[in-house]
């Protein structure tokens, strides 16, 4: 099996639009982080992150959003491609996420979170697209 990270970015974003059009904020904003996360990890594979036999990335970079985003700024920078580290918010929004959020009573993630969630993958999902136009994610 192959890691596909820039179908899953498309597949989590899709489910989360889905989810947040009924207003069910925890799993849609659960789902805004995992789509930014993929789509950031696209692009660190097009820019030469190697991955594991399991298709998982080395040590520092699997790990889920609310780390990968500072990690992605630095890596993209080191790799010569600051303009796409340009291309999203250099404070972290997603530094309150966290994965074990599926675990989290329904009242705790509300409408503001998913929409500011929402917009921080938006970036993500920018950076991948303008690394396709760049011809670096086929």
């Amino acid at each position: 099996m192959s890691t596909a990270f820039e179908d899953a970015a498309q597949r989590h974003w899709d489910d989360a639009e889905l989810l947040s059009d009924h207003q069910r904020w925890p799993n849609a904003d659960h789902l805004y982080g995992f789509a930014a996360e993929c789509a950031l990890k696209a692009v660190m594979v097009s820019l030469g992150m190697q991955l594991g036999p399991t298709g998982k990335p080395p040590k520092p970079y699997a790990v889920h959003i609310h780390q990968l985003w500072d990690q992605f700024l630095t890596f993209a920078s080191g790799q010569g491609q600051a303009g796409y580290a340009a291309m999203m918010q250099q404070s972290n929004p997603f530094s309150a996420w966290h994965e074990s959020q599926r675990y989290w009573d329904s009242t705790t993630i509300g409408p503001a979170d998913a929409r500011d969630h929402r917009a921080a993958a938006l970036q993500a999902l920018g950076v991948l697209s303008q690394a396709r136009q760049d011809g670096r994610v086929k």
